[in-house]
C-alpha cells in the first residue's frame, strides 16, 4: 500500500468512527463552508466536549427516497419566507439551505442548526476512491460529499485526539498535530 492510500485507509477508519454517533448540528460560519457536527446522544450544538467536525468546501446534498432535500448550491437560493430586497447570497441568513436544514434536523439556534428531530444516529459511512463520501442515517437519509477540484480544500474531518484528514489537491492528507483533545471547548 502506497502512502497515499494508508492516509485515505486511516481517513476512512476515522470516518467509521462517527457510526453511531449522532449528527447534532450544522453551522456555516464562513461563506460557502458547511460544518456538520456528529456527537453523543446528549451532545448540543455550541457545547464543550468529544465530537467530530465534518468541513465541506465541496458539493453536498442530503437525498431520501430519490429526493434531494437540500444541497450545496441552495446557500445561493433566497429562502421562501425571505422578501429582503437587499439579499444576496453572501449574507448570512435567509438562504434556502438554512431553511431546508432547519426542517429536516429541527430548530435554529443563534444562528446554528440544531438537530431536534430523531432519526440522524449514523448507520453506516463510505469514503470512496475519489475522496466522495456517504454517510447513512437511520432514517434512510443520506448525506453525499462531490469532490469536484484537483486544486483546492473539498473537506476536513475533525475527530477527538487524533491529527485531522484533508482532502485536498486530489488527495487524502493528515495533519501533524493533533486536532481537539477529549473534552476541550468546541472551537470553530
Amino acid at each position: 500500500m502506497t502512502n497515499v492510500e494508508n492516509k485515505a485507509k486511516e481517513a476512512e477508519d476515522v470516518l467509521k468512527g462517527i457510526v453511531g454517533l449522532r449528527l447534532y448540528g450544522s453551522s456555516a460560519p464562513v461563506c460557502g463552508t458547511r460544518f456538520f457536527y456528529f456527537g453523543s446522544s446528549t451532545s448540543q450544538v455550541g457545547q464543550d466536549g468529544t465530537h467530530y467536525r465534518l468541513g465541506l468546501e465541496c458539493p453536498w446534498r442530503m437525498r431520501k427516497a430519490g429526493l434531494i432535500i437540500v444541497g450545496n448550491d441552495d446557500r445561493n437560493e433566497r429562502d421562501e419566507g425571505n422578501d429582503d430586497p437587499d439579499w444576496e447570497p453572501t449574507m448570512p441568513g435567509g438562504d434556502l439551505q438554512r431553511q431546508k436544514l432547519v426542517e429536516l434536523l429541527g430548530e435554529c439556534r443563534k444562528g446554528d442548526i440544531a438537530t431536534t428531530h430523531p432519526g440522524f444516529t449514523v448507520t453506516n459511512v463510505k469514503l470512496g476512491e475519489c475522496g466522495d463520501i456517504e454517510i447513512e442515517f437511520e432514517s434512510n437519509c443520506i448525506l453525499e460529499v462531490f469532490p469536484d477540484g484537483s486544486k483546492s480544500m473539498q473537506w476536513t474531518i475533525k475527530s477527538p485526539d487524533q491529527p485531522s484528514f484533508v482532502l485536498m489537491n486530489g488527495v487524502v492528507n493528515k495533519t501533524k498535530k493533533q486536532s481537539m483533545p477529549v473534552g476541550a471547548p468546541l472551537n470553530r
